[in-house]
């Protein structure tokens, strides 16, 4: 008589590697979570800035911003008599100048040429614009603090305070403001803001090149780091390999790729005679930077941006922390207006 295997189930060591397989499956999923995560993020940020970009420099000449007329220097306007207080090129950089930051963009002492850093008139046109005024302008509110209290369950936290405040400059205390974080949960994070720079074209007396800077975060403190300038040899610019020096491994320890580089030259020259000189400025994309070296102050980096003139020799490249768009527009330079009347 012929017996068979008349099983009706599976064994335990059969349901044991299946459940081991399942682990293995589920655990893989799972670790790709917070890496789906932190590229929803970036490409959230990636849209935010590149709308920021797109609308910006519109948004400068609707709010009738482009007009020298109504730039700050100092405590006073920027035009007196017909008179510029000061020669281009320009940072105009209401948070900073609110901030209490130096006149002068970047502030790190030694390196030059340097920018005028200036704000907007306010509208006695007499005095810079206030805190308040150059936060409700020049600061995203379109990104909500969603940080609840410890006894509220019900919140998600999204950001952490420390990582996204304005601090007030020297004393580095966080500064209070009237969009985003104050000492208690605010509205807004104030996570994304912009200045720009104002620069001569080469090509053109006439033109001018008008960049808007978007930071995400920006750390605005008078401390000599957040704004630092670099030395610059064995420039590849425009898409090519430099090595970038700073005084101390922590200056250049920081930088990231996907930020951004101000490089500035001298470029010299002769007219009828007479020997003159013209500040170069020009914003670059850090594609690629060495890893870090906490013993060295040296990184080699690969730029990529605008062709850098080959008479002009690089003096210095600064860095401002938290720099990840530019987007940049040439203008002409109409009497003392930037954009027609």
């Amino acid at each position: 008589m012929l017996l068979r295997n008349t099983r009706q189930g599976i064994s335990l060591i059969e349901t044991l590697v299946a459940m081991f397989v399942l682990t293995i499956g589920l655990t893989s999923l799972a670790a790709l979570i917070p890496a789906g995560r932190s590229e929803v993020i970036k490409a959230n940020t990636e849209d935010r800035k590149a709308v920021q970009g797109i609308s910006g420099i519109q948004e400068l000449k609707t709010r009738g911003m482009m007009q020298a007329t109504r730039w700050s220097y100092g405590t006073g306007p920027l035009i007196n008599n017909g008179t510029l207080a000061v020669q281009p090129p320009y940072c105009i950089d209401p948070l900073g100048v609110a901030a209490g930051l130096p006149n002068v963009f970047p502030y790190a002492p030694n390196k030059s040429p340097t920018m005028a850093r200036l704000s907007i008139l306010s509208a006695d046109n007499k005095t810079p614009w206030g805190r308040e005024l150059a936060e409700a302008v020049f600061m995203s509110h379109d990104n909500l603090n969603i940080i609840p209290d410890e006894n509220d369950d019900q919140g998600f936290s999204l950001h952490t305070k420390e990582a996204y405040q304005v601090m007030e400059p020297l004393t580095g205390t966080p500064l209070k403001r009237s969009f985003g974080f104050t000492d208690k949960n605010g509205v807004q994070a104030g996570i994304m803001s912009w200045m720009y720079t104002v620069t001569h074209s080469r090509d053109n007396q006439d033109l001018y090149n008008v960049a808007l800077v978007v930071f995400s975060p920006r750390v605005i403190v008078n401390d000599g780091f957040s704004e630092r300038s670099l030395t610059i040899t064995k420039p590849g610019i425009s898409g090519g390999d430099v090595v970038l020096t700073g005084t101390t491994p922590d200056q250049v320890g920081k930088i990231k790729s996907g930020t951004y580089l101000l490089v500035s030259g001298i470029s010299s020259g002769n007219v009828n005679g007479a020997a003159i000189s013209q500040s170069v400025f020009a914003w670059y994309l850090i594609r690629n930077i060495a890893d870090a070296d906490p013993s060295s102050s040296t990184r080699a980096a690969t730029l990529q941006g605008r062709d850098w003139p080959l008479d002009v020799t690089p003096s210095a490249a600064h860095y401002c922390d938290g720099v990840i768009g530019v987007y940049e527009k040439t203008v002409r330079w109409e009497g003392m207006s930037l954009f027609p009347q």
